[in-house]
């Protein structure tokens, strides 16, 4: 699916984020600190409008918003990925569609369904 496709996109900052906090115990606030493209350089591929680490509308830090450029999608194109220290040494995820302006549970990837 292209909501697929773009989390290929997530995979390679939910590995900067992680990186980030195996070298220093905290979670990055921007694209900068993951050693990430600014937000908008992503648009530059297929499906997706957006990628940005930190605090999206009071997210915590660390959490992955991408913003999807898929017309079937219309308005509810958001996605994010919510970062767990709670282990301790590695982060973990939760893939979730935000209420206002998420992706809809049918066109989200099977891994993101169920909050996955």
């Amino acid at each position: 699916s292209k909501v697929g496709e773009g989390m290929a996109f997530a995979a390679e900052a939910k590995t900067s984020v992680a990186e980030y906090y195996s070298n220093l115990k905290a979670l990055p606030t921007n694209n900068s600190q993951a050693g990430l493209s600014a937000p908008t350089n992503y648009a530059r591929y297929d499906y997706i409008q957006e990628l940005r680490v930190g605090t999206v509308d009071g997210a915590i830090p660390g959490t992955i918003t991408i913003t999807f450029d898929i017309l079937q999608l219309g308005g509810n194109n958001l996605l994010q990925l919510i970062p767990s220290t709670a282990s301790g040494d590695q982060v973990t995820w939760t893939c979730i569609a935000p209420a206002d302006f998420g992706v809809e549970d049918s066109k989200l990837p099977p891994s993101c369904r169920g909050g996955g």
